[in-house]
Protein backbone atom coordinates (compact mmCIF):
# COMPACT_ATOMS: atom_id res chain seq x y z
CA UNK A 1 0.00 0.00 0.00
CA UNK A 2 1.14 3.50 -0.60
CA UNK A 3 0.43 5.55 2.50
CA UNK A 4 2.79 8.27 3.60
CA UNK A 5 5.63 7.04 1.41
CA UNK A 6 5.27 3.39 2.45
CA UNK A 7 4.90 0.81 -0.30
CA UNK A 8 4.30 -2.87 0.23
CA UNK A 9 6.32 -5.16 -2.00
CA UNK A 10 6.13 -8.84 -2.82
CA UNK A 11 9.03 -11.13 -1.96
CA UNK A 12 10.58 -10.56 -5.38
CA UNK A 13 10.48 -6.79 -4.86
CA UNK A 14 7.52 -5.95 -7.12
CA UNK A 15 5.02 -3.44 -5.89
CA UNK A 16 1.71 -5.02 -4.98
CA UNK A 17 -0.44 -1.95 -4.29
CA UNK A 18 -1.69 -1.82 -7.87
CA UNK A 19 -2.75 -5.46 -7.64
CA UNK A 20 -4.44 -4.90 -4.28
CA UNK A 21 -6.20 -1.77 -5.58
CA UNK A 22 -7.37 -3.69 -8.65
CA UNK A 23 -8.78 -6.46 -6.46
CA UNK A 24 -10.51 -3.91 -4.23
CA UNK A 25 -12.03 -2.13 -7.24
CA UNK A 26 -13.28 -5.41 -8.73
CA UNK A 27 -14.81 -6.37 -5.36
CA UNK A 28 -16.75 -3.11 -5.27
CA UNK A 29 -18.02 -3.74 -8.81
CA UNK A 30 -18.90 -7.35 -7.99
CA UNK A 31 -20.92 -6.30 -4.97
CA UNK A 32 -22.70 -3.51 -6.85
CA UNK A 33 -23.85 -5.85 -9.62
CA UNK A 34 -25.88 -7.96 -7.19
CA UNK A 35 -27.94 -5.17 -5.64
CA UNK A 36 -30.46 -2.44 -6.41
CA UNK A 37 -31.00 0.84 -4.61
CA UNK A 38 -33.98 1.09 -2.29
CA UNK A 39 -34.95 3.72 0.29
CA UNK A 40 -32.33 3.84 3.06
CA UNK A 41 -29.98 1.28 1.46
CA UNK A 42 -29.73 -1.52 -1.10
CA UNK A 43 -31.61 -4.76 -1.82
CA UNK A 44 -29.78 -8.00 -2.58
CA UNK A 45 -32.84 -10.24 -3.10
CA UNK A 46 -31.99 -12.15 -6.32
CA UNK A 47 -35.35 -11.97 -8.12
CA UNK A 48 -35.71 -8.28 -7.26
CA UNK A 49 -32.17 -7.54 -8.47
CA UNK A 50 -32.81 -9.45 -11.72
CA UNK A 51 -35.98 -7.37 -12.24
CA UNK A 52 -34.17 -4.10 -11.62
CA UNK A 53 -35.94 -3.47 -8.32
CA UNK A 54 -39.45 -4.06 -9.69
CA UNK A 55 -40.13 -7.54 -8.28
CA UNK A 56 -39.90 -7.29 -4.49
CA UNK A 57 -42.07 -9.89 -2.71
CA UNK A 58 -42.47 -7.66 0.38
CA UNK A 59 -42.72 -4.27 -1.34
CA UNK A 60 -41.97 -1.16 0.76
CA UNK A 61 -40.88 -3.09 3.87
CA UNK A 62 -37.16 -3.17 3.12
CA UNK A 63 -35.92 -2.38 6.63
CA UNK A 64 -37.34 -5.65 7.98
CA UNK A 65 -36.05 -7.82 5.10
CA UNK A 66 -33.01 -10.13 5.35
CA UNK A 67 -31.88 -9.00 1.87
CA UNK A 68 -31.74 -5.33 2.87
CA UNK A 69 -28.34 -3.71 3.51
CA UNK A 70 -27.60 -0.22 4.73
CA UNK A 71 -24.66 1.76 6.04
CA UNK A 72 -23.95 4.61 8.42
CA UNK A 73 -24.56 7.23 5.72
CA UNK A 74 -28.30 6.49 6.01
CA UNK A 75 -28.36 6.81 9.82
CA UNK A 76 -30.00 10.29 10.00
CA UNK A 77 -32.73 9.18 7.57
CA UNK A 78 -33.29 5.93 9.46
CA UNK A 79 -33.53 7.79 12.77
CA UNK A 80 -36.11 10.18 11.27
CA UNK A 81 -38.04 7.19 9.87
CA UNK A 82 -38.03 5.51 13.29
CA UNK A 83 -39.22 8.70 14.99
CA UNK A 84 -42.05 8.97 12.45
CA UNK A 85 -43.08 5.34 13.06
CA UNK A 86 -43.08 5.88 16.82
CA UNK A 87 -45.23 9.03 16.46
CA UNK A 88 -47.68 7.11 14.27
CA UNK A 89 -47.84 4.26 16.77
CA UNK A 90 -48.53 6.65 19.63
CA UNK A 91 -51.22 8.46 17.62
CA UNK A 92 -52.91 5.11 16.82
CA UNK A 93 -52.65 3.97 20.44
CA UNK A 94 -54.37 7.16 21.66
CA UNK A 95 -57.08 6.80 19.01
CA UNK A 96 -57.69 3.17 19.94
CA UNK A 97 -57.97 4.03 23.64
CA UNK A 98 -60.47 6.77 22.79
CA UNK A 99 -62.50 4.39 20.60
CA UNK A 100 -62.59 1.66 23.24
CA UNK A 101 -63.02 3.70 26.42
CA UNK A 102 -63.98 7.18 25.33
CA UNK A 103 -67.09 6.35 23.32
CA UNK A 104 -69.00 4.92 26.30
Amino acid sequence: MHRGGLRLAAADGTRVWRKAQSLLDSEHVRRAIGEVSVPYGVCQEPSNVAAGGQSCPIRFRCVGCDHFRTDVSYLPDLQAYLADLLRSRERLRRRLIWLVFGSR
